[in-house]
């Protein structure tokens, strides 16, 4: 797997996890502000685990690449939200489907699957599943120190 691939389902990882404010439709779900444990899980990278402070402007779904994004598209059937947008990287496209589920906070679940088009060193899609646990208010120095259990 090359760097490349590594590092979009890191980027779309911690997009899920801990994405810095960009504006979305109004019906994403914000995530209460503090502390949060998050672990994602892929075939490709296995389990990680990282703390992150999350602001109340902070997104659920898209990440500091955002910019080449959009839109977005967003539809909530009673207590599920579906996300769905592509990006663009040079001649590359990715579309990101999103299912997102939970209160925002105490815990939530981003489920996403990533389609590259044209395929990326031979991948065409991956999936990524984040589990977060909100842990308080106060948040720590060390906030993105990841871990693999």
């Amino acid at each position: 797997m090359t760097y490349r691939i590594v590092s979009t389902i890191y980027i779309c990882g911690a997009a899920l996890l801990s994405t810095s404010g960009h504006t979305l439709a109004a019906d994403v779900p914000a995530r209460k502000s503090g502390q949060w444990q998050l672990t994602s899980v892929s075939d490709s990278i296995g389990m990680t685990t990282i703390r992150s402070c999350i602001a109340a402007t902070d997104n659920v779904v898209l990440g500091d690449n955002s910019k080449n994004c959009g839109p977005v598209d967003v539809k909530t059937i009673a207590n599920e939200t579906f996300v769905n947008v592509t990006c663009s990287a040079g001649n590359s496209r990715q579309k990101i489907s999103t299912l997102l589920t939970g209160d925002f906070n105490t815990w939530y679940r981003a489920v996403t699957k990533i389609t590259f088009d044209p395929p990326q060193a031979g991948v065409s899609h991956l999936g990524v599943i984040v589990d977060g646990k909100y842990l308080g208010e106060t948040c720590e120095a060390d906030k993105s120190a990841a871990t693999k259990p």
